[in-house]
């Protein structure tokens, strides 16, 4: 599993790929799921430095746009932001 390098919150992704990686294949076989979610960032917070133990993101910020990696990942730590659109089940 991967270690939640901006702390506790709902990680998000434009690419399917880094997604994928938070993944688990359910059952004995290759399946796997992937929520399609609707998140509403408002005004992001930047970070380019690990921060396990974040909780929010600053004062007069929203979210967390992490670019850590050479992928961007977006953190938002009200689960109220989120709002699962499409569950895709693939192998």
């Amino acid at each position: 599993s991967n270690s939640l390098i901006l702390g506790n919150g709902a990680y998000f992704s434009d690419n399917p790929l880094k997604s994928h990686e938070y993944t688990q294949p359910t059952n004995d076989d290759t399946t796997r799921i992937l929520i399609y979610t609707k998140v509403i960032l408002g005004r992001e917070m930047f970070l380019k430095n690990v921060n396990s133990v974040l909780h929010s993101p600053s004062r007069d910020h929203h979210s967390v746009h992490s670019i850590v990696s050479d992928t961007s990942e977006y953190i938002v730590y009200r689960l109220t932001q989120a709002l699962p659109f499409l569950i895709i089940t693939y192998k």
